[in-house]
């Protein structure tokens, strides 16, 4: 079966591939590639799959969530005369590298410290100043004491 990792399929141009993601309607809904086509490898079983892509001689790149249950479709798109390729790591591989992309993007401190900033603004009337009244009237903290603090974007 062949194969590519998501670094190499990244690189080719959206105009020059066909994305086929087999996982399940809701998980194409919740985020796919750009230009992917769902086709659910379960409606797949007993349909003419080649009938819908659309017809170029480009290979068809076979997304998974693992890239471990893409053998079943690139073996029914190969019988049906399209050249199929495995993206290596499925969906996963493509959540991971974008992830990488960020925490590795060079402007991640400055945009850290920009939202940081935006925070302290926006709730500082609301919310910190009402907390640092409750920490001084009923001592909450004393001498000593270690604080962990945590924003949750969620």
């Amino acid at each position: 079966m062949e194969s590519i990792c998501i670094e190499e399929f990244l690189k080719i141009p959206e105009k020059e591939r066909i994305v086929a993601d087999i996982r399940t309607p809701e998980r194409f809904r919740a985020g796919s590639l750009p230009g992917a086509l769902s086709m659910p490898l379960q409606a797949a079983q007993g349909t003419d799959i080649a009938a819908a892509l659309p017809p170029s001689g480009a290979p068809v790149y076979v997304l998974s969530d693992t890239g471990r249950h893409s053998a079943r479709m690139i073996e029914a798109l190969e019988e049906a005369g399209r050249r199929a390729v495995n993206i290596e790591g499925g969906f996963r591989s493509l959540v991971r590298f974008s992830l990488e992309q960020t925490v590795l993007s060079p402007d991640l401190a400055e945009r850290t410290a920009a939202i940081e900033r935006s925070l302290i603004k926006k709730y500082r009337k609301q919310l910190w100043s009402r907390f640092t009244r409750a920490v001084r009237d009923y001592r909450l903290i004393r001498e000593g004491d270690k604080i962990a603090v945590c924003i949750s974007g969620g």
